[in-house]
């Protein structure tokens, strides 16, 4: 019986629609995949989700990169309406969250940034877990193998009572390096495998 349930947020509770997305870049020469690549290379965002950087400036560092090659005025409308983004809550993964919640302790466990605390706020998810793991406050990120040990260290659980759901495989695997059981999540493919949990 595991005493723990830990959940990854994107790509697993929260979702991005491509169309969102694309829509970033209208009326811009930028391709809304360069904003992406920009913002999610590696040496950058390792910065931004171990707290080296604020989320703030993390965009900042996005939108001068992408200066340097596009209009300034085009880079930070591009950033501005990335930034604004929000995702979606995946509803079923939410819904079996609180399922479990009810038979074991329940926490997030995300590479997120600064801006986490801000977001959960916005899809009023405030209250929906026991505990909030933000690699940004911790000072180390997935799939370090410190993060799940110093999760593990303030739920009080022994790594055989704990399960992650994550959609990263590295993350996954790097858990289970530790004696903690994991499923790599693929939407919308394996989420009736979840349902043995209940």
């Amino acid at each position: 019986m595991y005493k723990a349930f830990l959940f990854d947020f994107d790509g697993v509770l929260r979702h991005w629609p491509q169309g969102e997305q694309t829509a970033t870049t209208e009326g811009t020469d930028i391709h809304h995949n360069q904003v992406l690549k920009t913002a999610f290379n590696p040496e950058l965002l390792n910065k931004a989700v171990t707290g080296v950087i604020s989320d703030q400036q993390w965009r900042d560092e996005v939108r001068a990169t992408l200066s340097q090659e596009f209009e300034t005025e085009a880079a930070a409308l591009a950033v501005a309406r990335w930034s604004a983004l929000q995702g979606q809550i995946c509803e079923r993964m939410l819904s079996l969250c609180e399922l479990l919640r009810e038979k074991a302790q329940v926490a997030l466990v995300t590479n997120a940034t600064s801006r986490l605390r801000a977001d959960l706020r916005f899809h009023q998810l405030t209250h929906a877990f026991d505990w909030v793991f933000n690699s940004s406050e911790m000072g180390v990120a997935k799939p370090d193998r410190l993060f799940f040990q110093q999760v593990l260290t303030v739920m009080e659980v022994e790594p055989e009572q704990a399960f992650l759901i994550d959609d990263s495989y590295a993350n996954v695997r790097s858990a289970e390096l530790i004696g903690i059981s994991g499923f790599h999540y693929s939407e919308p493919d394996t989420f009736s495998q979840l349902q043995q949990l209940l």
